[in-house]
């Protein structure tokens, strides 16, 4: 299984099942991140809340997406 970058928002309904998969990504050691927008609907909307997840997403790229052997700062 490959690294997972996942979101939560309060009205999606598979909320639950991100909560699961995060949690099996930890417990198998995979890496993983688990963002939780509860003000959110199915869409990330709110300024701030725009620039975290595009922060974070674009982080993760950068770090998940190394060649092998590459160093991530």
């Amino acid at each position: 299984m490959s690294a997972r970058l996942l979101r939560r928002l309060i009205t999606d309904g598979k909320s639950q099942l991100y909560a699961n998969a995060f949690g099996t990504a930890q417990l198998r050691g995979i890496p993983s991140r688990f963002l939780y927008f509860p003000n959110e609907g199915h869409w990330i909307l709110k300024p701030q809340n725009v620039i975290l997840w595009q922060r974070v997403f674009f982080d993760w790229l950068g770090r998940t997406l190394k060649p092998e052997g590459t160093v991530a700062k």
